[in-house]
C-alpha cells in the first residue's frame, strides 16, 4: 500500500504529547495509507471558539504550512471551522483538507435535512455555507466554551443528549461541527445506538484528503 506524508495542523496549543497527537492517532488507525506528523500553532491555548480566535489563527497556519509543505504530500487542518484551507488551497501544490466543509458535503448524502452541533455560541460560515437550504438546525453545546471542555465528566452525556433531540425533532443526519468532538470517538458510538447517521469530522475529513492523494489529485497551487 501506498503511503503518504501528511502533516496534521492542530489549531489549538499543546504541549502534552498524548493529546497533541491524539488527532493523527484517530486517522492513523482509519487510515493506514497515512503517516502523519503533527504540528500545532502557537499562543492559541484555548484553540477556536469564536471570530476572533478564527480570525487569529489563520496567518499562524498559513506560516506553518508554508514552512513545512515541501515535505508532505498533504496537509490537514484539523479544525471544522476550515480556517486558512481556501488560501491554502490555492498558495500550495499539494493536497490540502479541513474538517469542515468536507464533513458538511457528505452529510448531504444522508438527506436534506442536516442538525449541526458545535460548541458555545459560534456558528460556523463554512458549514453553513455549504449546507444553505438542508441546514435544518445548529444546536450549541453551550455547556462547552473551547476544546478543553470536553474532557469534562458529563460531557460525553450532553453530546448524547443533544443528539438524541435533534433526532427526535426530526432530522436526517447530525454533524458534529468541532474536531474536539471527534477526539472523544463518540461517533461510532452513537450511530450504534441511534436511527440516524452521526458525522464524525475528523474520519470524514481525512477521508477526503485521503481520496486526493490517491487520486494524485492537488489543489492547483500557484
Amino acid at each position: 500500500m501506498k503511503k503518504f506524508n501528511v502533516a496534521l495542523i492542530r489549531v489549538v496549543t499543546l504541549t502534552d504529547e498524548d493529546l497533541l497527537n491524539k488527532h493523527a492517532e484517530i486517522l492513523s488507525r482509519n487510515y493506514s495509507g497515512f503517516e502523519i506528523e503533527t504540528f500545532c500553532i502557537s499562543e492559541q491555548n484555548n484553540g477556536i471558539y469564536n471570530e476572533e480566535t478564527h480570525l487569529k489563527s489563520i496567518p499562524k497556519i498559513i506560516e506553518l504550512a508554508e514552512n513545512i509543505a515541501d515535505n508532505f504530500d498533504g496537509i490537514f487542518i484539523s479544525c471544522a471551522a476550515d480556517p486558512a484551507v481556501e488560501e491554502l488551497k490555492k498558495s500550495l501544490n499539494i493536497a490540502v483538507e479541513g474538517a469542515g466543509s468536507a464533513s458538511a458535503i457528505f452529510s448531504q448524502n444522508f438527506g436534506d435535512k442536516i442538525a449541526v452541533l458545535g460548541m458555545g455560541n459560534y456558528r460556523l460560515s463554512v458549514i453553513e455555507d455549504q449546507l444553505a437550504d438542508k441546514l435544518f438546525e445548529y444546536k450549541f453545546l453551550e455547556e462547552i466554551k473551547n476544546t478543553h471542555d470536553f474532557s469534562k465528566e458529563d460531557s460525553r452525556n450532553i453530546i448524547k443528549e443533544a443528539v438524541l433531540e435533534l433526532q427526535n425533532k426530526g432530522a436526517d443526519a447530525v454533524l458534529m461541527a468541532c474536531t474536539g468532538i471527534g477526539a472523544m470517538e463518540i461517533a461510532v458510538e452513537l450511530n450504534k445506538e441511534l436511527s440516524i447517521p452521526v458525522i464524525d469530522p475528523i474520519i470524514t475529513g481525512g477521508l477526503f484528503l485521503y481520496g486526493q492523494l490517491l487520486l494524485g489529485i492537488d489543489d492547483g497551487g500557484i
